[in-house]
């Protein structure tokens, strides 16, 4: 298995925004997360490792388009191994 960093190619700006509202593992309403960086391949992944001091550092996020006109706004998806740990939406 390639080390981590290997795969790192680029860092996304991930900005959450409220939407429709975040959620946390147990389903319950959560504030809205910080801002975080994403970790991934290309400039335009859909799906990182969040970097840095963050309560999420280390879980994977998966960010799928939220419009069907691409406008920089994502339904994203936090996960640590199979454990969803928070969704909601961001821009990035």
């Amino acid at each position: 298995m390639p080390h981590l960093s290997s795969m790192i190619n680029w860092v996304r700006e991930i900005t959450p925004i409220y939407g429709n509202g975040w959620v946390d593992a147990e389903g319950a309403t959560r504030d809205v997360p910080e801002p975080f960086r994403l970790g991934c391949d290309t400039p335009n992944a859909t799906e990182g490792i969040v970097l840095g001091e963050h309560e999420f550092s280390g879980a994977t996020a998966y960010l799928s388009p939220r419009h069907a006109t691409l406008d920089g706004v994502f339904n994203v998806e936090i996960r640590s191994g199979e454990v969803q740990l928070s969704y909601g939406y961001a821009e990035a």
